[in-house]
């Protein structure tokens, strides 16, 4: 008796059967070494701000209104 292969049997290569490459894990020291320690010293004290129904930033409290919300929006309508 003949048993079917299935279609998506991998081979040794990081592609599949059907000729499609798969992504590769990659280390964290491939982006370069951080502390996340200072990345989450950085954070405290921030509050979020929502820029539009996609963004939202993390500012200073002090920071924290609508205008400030208006002036960042307009200032990446224009770099952008």
């Amino acid at each position: 008796m003949i048993k079917k292969q299935s279609k998506m049997t991998k081979t040794k290569s990081n592609k599949d059967v059907s000729g499609i490459k798969r992504p590769t894990k990659r280390s964290n020291s491939e982006n370069g070494d951080f502390d996340l320690e200072k990345v989450k010293s950085m954070q405290v004290g921030k509050k979020s701000l929502r820029i539009d129904s996609k963004t939202v930033i993390l500012v200073r409290p002090e920071k924290c209104n609508e205008k400030y919300a208006f002036d960042y929006k307009q200032r990446m309508n224009n770099n952008g």
